[in-house]
């Protein structure tokens, strides 16, 4: 059984979650024939009723100014987008900045009520390095969980006056509930003792056999009947204890429905469960008065009126609670358009990078809206006054294309992205799809692998050096260095890493694979003279930790500074001779890496010590060319990609 996000956030059943996701690729239909009649003069009314806006040094253009003006004069602003991207992490924390000054007080973002609120708590406290360590946490995950969703939240938070609460939760919770559960423990009271302890018996169970043999987890199997028992035998909770418990109940009553009803039956449920939610939140602060809302979820639940799957979602109550008191709410929708990537599940807690215009989680084909609301001529970033067009969506035009009918009338605006970047997960041990990716073209990639399982060879190398933005210059490079082969033998001990390392630039991505030449990386060496990796999971900053050289403009490295003898120039220790070769490739493991380390210098996880000063001068300090540096580092600048030939290639998948 597959598992895709459609199915994850829409229907949420247990069939869902029981194998690895699908992305939702289908082959690309046919592109549709010349449109006539009324469908014509709708298409063509959409591609030129379009303002510019640009993202460079912060969002700016006619597109912009015209947005934060329209979202100004509402009380709520609702932003709907296709998850996974990262520009539209950038977008929507710019988007609330600006509109701070217009009383813009309160976020509310698509997780579960308490898990926002520890968010922010985090944030207060450590700022973004507080809501990463939050993500990284074991026992708590959200789909969610991304880089650039973490930068956009600690912004948020970081612009809020101090003692106010500014992130709102409303969805239920998926993957948190022995976060949640370990919440409770040191408060339960006497008389619920007992059921509580079947609760956390039922989850930490489910654990781990998730941990043998991966499957649904506790929020998809169990019965709501185990939270409703330790509800009853706990009178009057406090405010956070009686949410959790409320959490918990719901989100195993809404994945209940999913197993014995239908998918329609179970996004009903969790539609009411986000508008009850809601509805507290606005009950709290009436009396400080009535904050103006932003809310950022997927788009569709942000739409005004039925949603995409017949829902009359969480979308649909802020256009009424607004209209209460004469004002309204404004609705944008926020698509990847053409050559843009995106973030989709993967494996275990890991997201893959796909091509956006792939990506058809709706099987909708050529009708999609990423597709037609696109602008295939588009020179940049794109905003569509989507109201002009209602006039030209009348009825009967659902037959053509019944969800661009919908999003014209349930949308305001739309945004749409030229080029845009996939978000980032913030797991180490996970990394996104190893393939070459450009602006140009893609190159099918291999199957993503969590850290820790055994590639059974060495990946080869890919490097792809940017001529532009249109041009790229691509080879595939296998060098080995022979002579380094016959000095240290490869099968050494522990094994060492591949190192992925994802760049950007410009608008194209850049994956690097190969093997570094330090072979001590791991936990089996303790003398290892760098940070081991492995323990510090990557927390501290990779600057000087993994040998990035600081270069002087004024001297060169043959000169010394405080020595006679120009050619006696000092440098830092060596590492120990012998354990600067690769190792055998079995079983590497691969790390992500998010750094701009000189990728074709040799010295990327080792001392680079030709390349720096020493401003001390010790006995111990080895001369700038030690003997042994020829044979055993001379050879490092050639990148080393295949060991072992045949365990190069792999069979098609």
């Amino acid at each position: 059984m597959k598992m895709n996000r459609r199915d994850l956030f829409v229907a949420s059943g247990l069939f869902l979650l029981t194998g690895k996701r699908d992305s939702g690729q289908s082959p690309a239909a046919p592109r549709a024939q010349q449109q006539t009649g009324p469908q014509a003069r709708l298409l063509e009314a959409l591609q030129r009723n379009r303002l510019p806006l640009t993202m460079s040094d912060g969002p700016a253009g006619r597109g912009w100014d015209w947005l934060v003006q329209q979202a100004r004069d509402a009380r709520f602003t609702l932003i709907g987008e296709e998850h996974g991207v990262a520009e539209t992490a950038r977008f929507s924390g710019e988007l609330f900045n600006a509109l701070r000054g217009s009383v813009y007080t309160r976020m509310a973002i698509e997780l579960s009520p308490i898990i926002a609120q520890d968010i922010e708590a985090a944030a207060r406290h450590n700022g973004l390095q507080g809501i990463l360590d939050f993500f990284a946490r074991p026992d708590t995950w959200s789909p969610m969980y991304l880089r650039e969703e973490a930068q956009f939240l600690a912004g948020v938070v970081n612009a809020a006056p101090k003692g106010e609460r500014v992130l709102w939760g409303f969805d239920r919770e998926i993957f948190s509930d022995r976060y949640l559960i370990s919440s409770l423990e040191r408060k339960v009271p006497r008389g619920a003792k007992e059921s509580f302890a079947r609760l956390k018996e039922a989850s930490t169970n489910a654990w781990a056999r998730q941990q043998q043999n991966p499957g649904p987890p506790f929020l998809f199997t169990q019965d709501p009947a185990v939270v409703s028992a330790v509800r009853a035998a706990w009178p009057n909770p406090d405010r956070d204890s009686d949410t959790i418990l409320r959490t918990l109940e719901e989100s195993l009553a809404i994945n209940a429905v999913a197993r014995t009803g239908t998918a329609w039956d179970s996004s009903e449920r969790r539609a009411q469960w986000m508008r009850n939610n809601l509805a507290e939140r606005l009950r709290e602060e009436r009396a400080r008065g009535s904050p103006k809302v932003m809310m950022k979820f997927g788009y569709n639940h942000m739409i005004r009126g039925a949603n995409y799957v017949n829902i009359f979602d969480l979308g649909t109550m802020p256009d009424e609670v607004a209209g209460l008191a004469g004002g309204r709410a404004f609705h944008i929708v926020v698509l990847p358009g053409p050559g843009s990537r995106q973030a989709v599940l993967g494996p275990g807690r890991s997201f893959v990078s796909v091509s956006s215009d792939e990506f058809d989680e709706f099987r909708a084909g050529d009708q999609r809206l990423t597709r037609v609301l696109s602008n295939a001529n588009a020179t940049g970033h794109e905003l569509i006054d989507l109201r002009a067009l209602r006039p030209l969506a009348m009825r009967g035009l659902e037959a053509w294309n019944a969800d661009v009918v919908r999003t014209i009338h349930g949308y305001d605006a739309a945004v749409i992205w030229k080029g845009a970047h996939a978000s980032v997960s913030c797991e180490p041990k996970f990394f996104s799809n190893p393939g070459v990716h450009h602006a140009s073209g893609r190159k099918s990639a291999e199957p993503s692998q969590t850290a820790g399982a055994s590639t059974g060879g060495v990946s080869k190398f890919r490097a792809s050096r940017s001529r532009g933005l249109q041009h790229d210059l691509r080879r595939d490079t296998r060098l080995i260095c022979s002579r380094h082969r016959f000095l240290h033998p490869l099968a050494h001990g522990g094994t060492s890493r591949a190192v992925l390392i994802e760049l950007r630039v410009g608008f194209q991505q850049v994956h690097v694979e190969f093997r570094p030449a330090v072979r001590r990386f791991d936990d089996r060496h303790a003398d290892a003279l760098r940070a081991q990796l492995v323990v510090e999971r990557f927390r501290i900053a990779f600057d000087r930790v993994l040998g990035c050289g600081i270069e002087c403009h004024v001297r060169g490295r043959q000169e010394t500074e405080h020595r006679p003898d120009v050619d006696d120039a000092t440098a830092t220790l060596m590492s120990h001779v012998g354990h600067d070769g690769a190792r055998h490739p079995d079983d590497s493991e691969e790390v992500r890496i998010e750094d701009r380390p000189r990728l074709f210098d040799g010295a990327l996880f080792r001392s680079g010590g030709g390349d720096t000063e020493s401003r001390v001068v010790h006995e111990q300090v080895d001369a700038a060319f030690p003997s042994h540096h020829f044979v055993d580092d001379g050879f490092d600048r050639c990148i080393a990609g295949d060991i072992e030939s045949q365990h190069l290639e792999r069979s098609p998948a």
